[in-house]
């Protein structure tokens, strides 16, 4: 009984056409990527860099999970991150979580520009306030270099305005009206 099996299993592993080396790896369809034979579906992006928020110098980064694209536009599902500026002993916290959606060009097959307007919530602390929250917009601008149908790589300019309506400040000097962030970071993405 063994050996008729293995005969079998022999005859059919003969018997199925080899694969030849001249033949193209099979492509991917219409459905399943965006412009240039990217898939449409972005998983995760981490990006790390530094920016200007409060007037103070500091450093943060970003998460991404699930950017949905199309041929001329993109959804950023989830989007979140913190970052920290401070000299001295005056330092502000701040972090946010949201979605971004924009509109993409494909310069090539390999490079494409992202143009993003999002919403989120933040939540910001610093020395002369406990805490600040409330919802956000970001302007995003991302400058993406696709290394392979798996990888790229990510470079952005953002622009995080947070809206304070819920203020925990016990001596009531807390008098900004809008917390800005302007961060430029670098990181990657995965693709699948």
């Amino acid at each position: 009984m063994i050996r008729t099996a293995a005969a079998l299993a022999l005859a059919l592993a003969l018997a199925a056409p080899a694969a030849r080396a001249d033949e193209p790896e099979p492509t991917a369809t219409a459905t399943d990527t965006a412009p240039g034979g990217r898939r449409t579906t972005e998983y995760v992006a981490l990006r790390a860099g530094g920016g200007l928020g409060a007037a103070w110098l500091g450093a943060g980064g970003e998460l991404s999970l699930g950017t949905l694209r199309w041929e001329t536009f993109f959804w950023n599902l989830i989007r979140g991150g913190g970052y920290a500026a401070g000299a001295g002993d005056v330092t502000i916290a701040q972090v946010h979580v949201g979605t971004v959606m924009g509109f993409a060009v494909f310069r090539t097959p390999e490079e494409e520009a992202r143009f993003g307007v999002g919403l989120n919530f933040g939540y910001g602390q610093g020395k002369h306030y406990d805490g600040v929250s409330g919802p956000g917009l970001m302007l995003d601008l991302t400058q993406v270099w696709h290394l392979d149908r798996t990888w790229s790589v990510q470079l952005s300019i953002s622009l995080l305005a947070l809206i304070p309506v819920a203020i925990e400040d016990e001596d009531d000097s807390f008098s900004m009206p809008l917390m800005p962030s302007l961060l430029v970071q670098l990181g990657f993405a995965y693709e699948g």
